[in-house]
């Protein structure tokens, strides 16, 4: 008699679950197949999931991009081999949906070096594509080296001033193998394809070896400081502060989406405005591995470099401190977007024409298109060209004169 009354309360509690199990699969929200992946505000990312019932304004379930006016003004120093042709593309495709002017260099399209401003001495307005009268330049974001005056000269006082940096030793191996250093080495150092250690005869004397610009404080001579000083410490540490002054706010390539995050919510721009796919990827062909000696020898070598990191590292993490846990949910937000957007744009968009991304306590929904994953996935000199094209073609317009129409008695 007991067991058949335990069979029947079993019986029960399953049926019970199972009940509770189907309910709540039928009314949970779920990705519908079709051409767009739909999600409503009772998400994981919806405000009921996250927002405390006594939120206010200075929360950070916040879309801080609805307290402020967006910012159109910025000058991007395009630092060479830390994630910068990324974020050069967030620009220019900003300043393509706004109809911005940009500052773009006025060289023969597809010839050498055409994407470049210019150097110390040739950054001059002649170097630079001319706008309409009475019109302002907006955005800079192509490769030049770091010249106060010409950016002061060519954008308005309230431009943003903004650059990223990359770990010393990471940006170091990266541009080690874009440039062909290994491949210098493999050929002239004794033995080193018998160790990992590759760079660790190099170290010991690299003018012995060669020395290209691109491994040697590019960091500092991108930012304007002349290589005469690149281990001139008190030199270094003055001009630092300088760029302190300068820069409004300086990316770190080692925590990119936290960056972006932050750099939104100081040019209030929406979510899709920094959604991106990454430009320009290194990949390492070789293994290989420093050795303790090596990464002092290194960043004797890279002295200018290195200073400049660490205090923009530091203020960066002050910035961060002062924002709060918020900025944290919001970045592992915008993660997940990423994560879907990159789905879409490499593997969906031959099935579905977009991409939905909902709603959340930080931005509002937005769609991501088959047009969205062209323009981020447009090669940098490709986009260049086309800018350079639409730049002359709006300028030669503003010079064509209107003939006054004839008045009749």
């Amino acid at each position: 008699m007991r067991r058949r009354c335990w069979k029947s309360i079993c019986m029960l509690l399953i049926a019970g679950g199972l009940g509770i199990l189907f309910v709540s699969l039928v009314t949970s929200p779920r990705s519908l197949p079709g051409n767009h992946l739909i999600r409503d505000s009772s998400s994981a990312w919806g405000k009921d999931s996250f927002m405390p019932r006594n939120h206010n304004q200075s929360s950070p379930y916040t879309d801080v991009s609805k307290q402020c006016s967006k910012m159109n003004n910025i000058a991007f120093l395009k630092v060479h081999k830390s994630g910068s042709t990324t974020v050069a593309n967030i620009l220019q495709r900003y300043a393509i949906r706004n109809q911005l002017n940009m500052v773009l260099p006025n060289k023969k399209r597809g010839s050498y070096g055409f994407n470049y401003l210019g150097y110390n001495g040739n950054f001059t307005m002649e170097s630079v594509i001319p706008i309409p009268r009475n019109e302002t330049y907006n955005i800079l974001c192509n490769h030049v080296i770091y010249n106060r005056t010409m950016f002061k000269k060519l954008l308005p006082k309230d431009s943003f001033y903004l650059a990223i940096v990359r770990e010393p030793e990471e940006r170091f191996v990266s541009a080690a193998f874009y440039y062909g250093l290994v491949g210098k080495l493999k050929k002239t150092v004794p033995d080193i394809n018998s160790t990992k250690y590759i760079f660790s005869e190099w170290l010991k004397n690299p003018w012995k070896y060669g020395v290209s610009m691109e491994v040697y404080n590019h960091v500092a001579y991108d930012f304007g400081l002349p290589r005469q000083s690149f281990h001139n410490r008190s030199v270094v540490d003055a001009y630092v502060r300088s760029l302190d002054s300068d820069f409004d706010f300086v990316l770190l390539m080692d925590y990119f989406d936290e960056s972006l995050m932050l750099l939104r919510r100081r040019l209030c721009w929406s979510m899709k405005d920094m959604i991106y796919l990454r430009s320009n990827p290194g990949t390492n062909k070789v293994d290989f591995a420093f050795s303790e000696d090596d990464r002092k020898r290194l960043k004797k070598w890279q002295m200018a470099d290195v200073a400049i990191f660490e205090h923009f590292h530091a203020r960066f993490w002050r910035q961060v401190e002062a924002e709060g846990r918020g900025l944290f949910l919001e970045t592992a937000f915008f993660k997940q977007a990423l994560r879907r957007v990159n789905d879409f744009c490499k593997y969906g968009k031959w099935r579905w024409p977009s991409v939905d991304i909902a709603s959340s306590p930080w931005s509002e929904s937005f769609t991501v298109t088959l047009y969205d994953c062209h323009e981020m996935e447009a090669r940098e000199l490709i986009v260049v060209q086309r800018l350079q094209r639409s730049a002359w073609a709006r300028y030669n317009a503003s010079l064509t004169i209107t003939p006054e129409p004839k008045i009749h008695n």
